[in-house]
């Protein structure tokens, strides 16, 4: 699957659509300017990844819809890739970016990154578990 930003923004400005919202209400509860929206909406520019989570949130749709057009089921993926996207919110913007990508070439099979997001997630399994007394 390849990205192209125009089918992203066809895809925004539908479900936004669909929603019963405007482009400034969206761009209120996102937290980006009005004429931000309007670049994602146009295709004139992409959002940043902690914007384009949001914006997914909102809308209450997958990123998988948003960038591909498909509903993509967690269930899907391995079992590490459910457990890192719960403790995803538990995250910093520049953790959680990390996490995402990671995520996405997991995602398309690559066993190096495999064990890399293995390791990850135990890592912050460890960290996000409360220490015994």
């Amino acid at each position: 699957m390849v990205f192209d930003k125009h089918r992203f923004a066809q895809r925004l400005r539908k479900t936004i659509k669909q929603r019963g919202i405007t482009q400034t209400i969206l761009a209120q509860r996102v937290g980006v300017s009005k004429r931000s929206m309007n670049m994602y909406c146009t295709g004139g520019c992409v959002p940043t990844i902690d914007t384009f989570s949001t914006i997914a949130h909102k809308l209450n749709v997958s990123a998988d819809y948003l960038l591909y057009g498909a509903e993509a089921e967690l269930s899907a993926h391995p079992q590490q890739i459910q457990d890192l996207a719960k403790m995803a919110a538990n995250l910093g913007p520049r953790d959680r970016e990390t996490l995402l990508i990671l995520t996405y070439f997991l995602s398309r099979g690559s066993e190096d990154i495999h064990h890399l997001l293995s390791a990850i997630a135990t890592t912050v399994h460890h960290n996000n578990s409360p220490t015994s007394p």
